[in-house]
């Protein structure tokens, strides 16, 4: 049986410059850069906060990117909504968080996925996303994704990864 733990809590900002400004003033420290997300045509910053709870827990302040290629789907985390976009542009807001599937000592989030769908619950489907690295490297992984980028329940489900 898969069990779930945080993987990261997402901010949405009006750009990564506010977003930064936010972080310093509201946690007293930086946040660090995290990357591109060309599927998407967002970028990010990364901070952890990990615990003894949340290992590998982080927050993310994610934002559009200005210079990116228009997205060819609608952007995670309801981006794409007027709403959203004037209540980020107000202030960075927390707008979703991410759940880790784990199944013993590997991820399945497949399994996770197929429980979630038969208890009516619909994150999405399973993509395969990347960005670069700060330090020049890809980091690649397997996120659920709704077909029109909006949060599962209004962000009370979790996206998985």
């Amino acid at each position: 049986m898969p069990s779930l733990e945080l993987d990261h809590l997402v901010v949405g900002a009006a750009s990564l410059e506010v977003g930064r400004a936010w972080c310093e003033r509201t946690f007293g420290v930086t946040a660090q850069a995290g990357g591109k997300h060309p599927a998407m045509a967002t970028h990010n910053l990364l901070m952890s906060i990990a615990s003894p709870y949340f290992p590998k827990a982080y927050l993310e302040i994610i934002a559009i990117d200005p210079d990116a290629t228009a997205s060819q789907r609608p952007r995670w985390f309801d981006l794409d909504d007027a709403a959203v976009r004037a209540h980020i542009a107000a202030a960075p807001t927390l707008l979703h968080w991410v759940a880790r599937v784990r199944t013993g000592e590997a991820d399945d989030i497949d399994v996770a996925l197929a429980l979630l769908r038969a208890a009516g619950h619909d994150p999405g489907d399973v993509a395969d996303s990347q960005r670069a690295t700060a330090s020049g490297g890809v980091l690649r992984w397997r996120i659920t994704l709704p077909r029109d980028g909006r949060r599962a329940g209004g962000g009370a489900v979790p996206l998985l990864i």
